[in-house]
């Protein structure tokens, strides 16, 4: 039920196992938010039990019988668990201080499963105390390795960032008091074992800190044991309900609904896109070198940026694929306009900005300029007015198929005036009229077998060598040399002026479909401006709903300075909330205009007919 997605032992370092991705990408899809439900603590605590009983089985992840820890790395469950809003993932970590592991070890998993996760369980046994906080040091190392990029009092924001935390506290069977007046686990972790001023120790005040102040939110949740019996607990993988304490089934099932309910919530990057398969995969890929150096400390700004950029580039590489999939299916030669409809279709600026819209969180610029670059390695016209295609993905298969196009009319022509050829040397009772029936013929024959962008040049090409041969048919019965000659004129203009008006038919086309694709991009513009500011509003009451509710914590624990950061740090988000609504504001009404003034900027295509001329506009 499971595979190791992150393995290597101390020296290595860790390491992704590809096999991993592939299974990913069938497991959850491309597209799906994705919430990252993490148990880490230390080894040999029952961590990999509880992950399987969150998936519904006993041995969903494998469970050690000795001393020894069992689960190295960070491992994937292959089942997830459904939610409303996302699909959630279950990780095991290897224990932290487990007999074969190191501080520096200890640091670089904790790290990777907190800046990975969107909710943490924290698996440890026991009754809790301050002193525990002693072995955690690992907690405290973050700030070290981590940085936000905030420009609050303190400069660092981490709870912005890091997941929930859930303390589970395995094995517990007293009841949490505080002066003699029973409590939730809860209320107990924040209010006796994380509590300010009850500790002289400065690196448990530290760590208290620091559980504080990281994380999004924090609660706890005590399972009692789940038998006395050692022989059942050495074998917990085949163990019935039957043969555990009732508490202990019950518990479970109550810790699961809580993790379900709690983290039922898609990971965010720190600009507010949701995670997917593809955004999951790079964040692993980019933390596991961060976290293999311990000298490297990650910038979460400039994460996201990595993160977003290759995101992007697996959009490209899937748009450039599946064009040429569609070429490589194509009978070459065909007409020019199927081959750009066919790069056109994987660069719509709606469809891409909608698919984009769901795993990145780019502005109006932003948007534009990938987009451009996208459409450039596709298909890249000369101009805005002058759309001749010099480059991009496309300008191979555009210059084969004109190659192909060119050898298929030249061969066709060529079998279909063999026959003509043989009738003419031996023009015994061949006369002008059969010689003009059979070239009737030809032509009609060459119209319906002839294909691509050549067709027309070639008939033209064939015109000239049928003038050519004029001395083998002047001695035909019937020939007129003045007749000859104005319908070979009249011929020529009927090809000159075909070939123009295909051409004037592909600019219009694609005129067109450039006009389709701003009217849409107009209606898509109304549609995110509007989206965006309900975004932004629910974010921002959620921020301050979340900032007094932990200002209430602040309070309780006597944070002092806590409080006024909290305070000052609600007073920020309510102004940079007036600040981005303006900046939104200017920037809707800036793109609405460029658009506007591409869409209603005049389009000259014209026909040249002797020496007339029509327009556009």
């Amino acid at each position: 039920f499971s595979t190791g997605s992150v393995s290597g032992s101390a020296e290595q370092g860790l390491y992704l196992v590809e096999e991993v991705l592939r299974f990913l990408d069938k497991l959850v899809g491309s597209q799906g938010p994705l919430s990252i439900v993490n148990i880490v603590g230390p080894a040999r605590t029952g961590k990999s039990y509880v992950a399987s009983r969150l998936l519904g089985s006993a041995n969903a992840f494998e469970l050690g019988h000795t001393m020894n820890a069992q689960t190295m790395g960070v491992w994937l469950a292959t089942r997830t668990l459904k939610g409303n809003n996302a699909t959630i993932l279950v990780l095991d970590t290897e224990g932290l201080d487990a007999h074969s592991g190191d501080q520096r070890r200890d640091d670089g998993l904790f790290l990777f499963s907190v800046l990975l996760s969107s909710f943490l369980i924290y698996n440890s046994t026991g009754v809790h105390r301050s002193t525990d906080l002693e072995r955690m040091e690992y907690i405290v190392n973050l700030a070290d390795r981590v940085e936000t990029g905030s420009n609050t009092k303190q400069g660092q924001d981490f709870r912005l960032h890091f997941p929930h935390l859930l303390w589970l506290l395995r094995d517990h069977f007293l009841k949490p008091t505080i002066d003699d007046k029973e409590v939730t686990p809860t209320e107990y972790l924040l209010h006796k074992v994380l509590k300010q001023g009850l500790e002289d120790d400065e690196e448990i005040k530290y760590t208290q800190r620091a559980i504080l102040t990281f994380f999004r939110s924090i609660k706890c949740f005590a399972l009692p044991a789940p038998t006395e019996n050692i022989e059942i607990l050495k074998n917990m993988d085949k163990a019935t309900p039957q043969v555990l304490n009732l508490s202990f089934s019950e518990g479970v099932q109550e810790l699961l609904y809580q993790v379900l309910r709690e983290a039922d919530c898609p990971k965010k990057l720190s600009n507010g896109s949701v995670v997917t398969t593809i955004a999951f995969i790079e964040l692993m890929r980019n933390l596991l070198v961060a976290v293999n150096d311990p000298n490297v400390v990650i910038n979460i700004p400039r994460l996201t940026e990595t993160v977003q950029k290759e995101i992007w580039r697996v959009f490209e590489v899937d748009a450039i694929n599946s064009f040429v999939q569609i070429v490589k299916s194509f009978a070459f030669p065909v007409e020019e306009s199927e081959l750009v409809a066919a790069a056109s279709r994987y660069c719509r600026e709606d469809l891409l900005r909608e698919a984009s819209d769901k795993v990145l969180s780019l502005d109006d610029q932003q948007f534009k300029i990938l987009y451009e670059q996208l459409r450039e390695k596709l298909i890249k016209y000369k101009s805005d007015a002058d759309h001749s295609i010099i480059g991009g993905e496309i300008l191979w298969y555009l210059t084969e198929n004109r190659k192909k196009s060119e050898e298929h009319c030249r061969r066709r022509f060529k079998e279909l005036w063999t026959p003509i050829e043989r009738k003419l040397h031996n023009h015994n009772n061949y006369s002008m009229e059969d010689f003009k029936m059979d070239l009737t013929s030809l032509q009609s024959e060459y119209n319906s077998q002839g294909r691509g962008p050549a067709k027309l040049r070639i008939e033209a090409e064939n015109l000239e060598f049928l003038k050519q041969q004029q001395s083998f048919f002047s001695n035909l019965k019937g020939y007129q040399k003045q007749l000859f000659d104005e319908e070979y004129k009249t011929e020529q203009e009927r090809l000159r002026i075909e070939e123009i008006q295909q051409q004037n038919f592909e600019l219009l086309k694609q005129y067109h479909e450039r006009q389709k694709s701003h009217d849409q991009e107009l209606v898509e513009l109304e549609k995110r401006f509007k989206k965006q500011s309900e975004d932004v509003q629910k974010e921002n009451k959620e921020r301050i709903a979340k900032e007094e509710e932990r200002l209430q914590q602040f309070m309780k624990t006597r944070f002092e300075e806590d409080v006024r950061n909290s305070q000052e740090t609600m007073r920020i988000i309510q102004e940079s909330q007036k600040l981005l609504t303006a900046h939104m504001e200017a920037s809707h009404a800036q793109a609405l205009a460029a658009l506007k003034e591409i869409a209603n900027k005049p389009q000259i295509v014209v026909v040249h007919h002797h020496k007339s001329s029509c327009s556009i506009s």
